[in-house]
């Protein structure tokens, strides 16, 4: 899967568990470490690691990709 194809998918993962404010930041020519930035709001702290969870989950089983950082 190619990152912009990657960053959309995980877009529309968090879109499916109710995130808001979904960004996908293309950071390529920018930074080396990255490709995409796909940044989203959950409405609480539960709601926000069930986006990281279900985003994680569909990662590992779709693709065998697992992310290399969470933060928040």
């Amino acid at each position: 899967m190619v990152p912009e194809q990657l960053a959309r998918r995980l877009a529309a993962v968090g879109d499916s568990k109710g995130a808001s404010e979904i960004v996908a930041l293309d950071m390529r020519g920018l930074v080396s470490y990255t490709d995409f930035l796909v940044i989203c709001t959950g409405r609480n702290e539960r709601q926000a690691g069930a986006i990281a969870d279900e985003v994680g989950l569909r990662l590992k089983n779709e693709n065998g990709l697992l992310p290399r950082q969470v933060e928040g």
